[in-house]
């Protein structure tokens, strides 16, 4: 879209809440899933667990995972799948210290979305648990389709994320500059 016409789509737009931003649409080919020394534990959500979710991502986030952003969250991606939404732990017994959302669905070369990622304020001081977080997933998810594919739009604002996922084989597919509004 010509600048121009994007800046007056975004002068409409701004005052309900629509924001300019830009996205690093990113894929990863399962089949290419390195090894992991150290894995997490990954715990599936359930309807018992969800005030655990929401309290885990409200620490991690500082934002409320409640109401329209909650149910936005479930259900960006298409049809909400609990059983591909994560909490993680460093061991079972342990406290969770971060999260990872998805979508798709299960076949041999199914194509799912990393929607969200995060952990815990204490562990962001390096990159090493965001990583494993995600390369977790990543064999969660080759266990699933072994041939399949990860795609994640990363914020071109969040450099650590895109150095952390490019640094893990995910392959650049290009910029997408958007407006978005996100549900309170």
């Amino acid at each position: 879209m010509p600048a121009a016409a994007r800046d007056r789509l975004a002068s409409w737009l701004g005052p309900l809440g629509f924001e300019p931003t830009e996205r690093i649409r990113m894929r990863f080919l399962l089949a290419d899933t390195p090894p992991l020394g150290r894995p997490l534990s990954l715990d599936a959500w359930t309807a018992e667990t969800d005030a655990a979710f929401r309290e885990l991502y409200l620490a991690a986030e500082g934002e409320a995972g409640g109401g329209p952003r909650w149910s936005w969250l479930k259900r960006q991606g298409g049809r909400f799948r609990p059983d591909l939404w994560f909490l993680a732990r460093p061991a079972p017994d342990q406290e969770p210290i971060g999260y990872a959302f998805c979508h798709g669905d299960d076949a041999l070369d199914a194509r799912y979305r990393l929607v969200a990622v995060g952990v815990l304020p204490e562990h962001r001081g390096s990159t090493e648990m965001v990583r494993r977080l995600v390369l977790t997933t990543l064999l969660e998810l080759a266990a699933r389709s072994p041939f399949g594919s990860v795609d994640v739009q990363a914020d071109v604002h969040d450099p650590k994320l895109v150095r952390i996922l490019q640094s893990l084989g995910f392959d650049d597919l290009g910029h997408e500059p958007r407006l978005e509004r996100r549900p309170d």
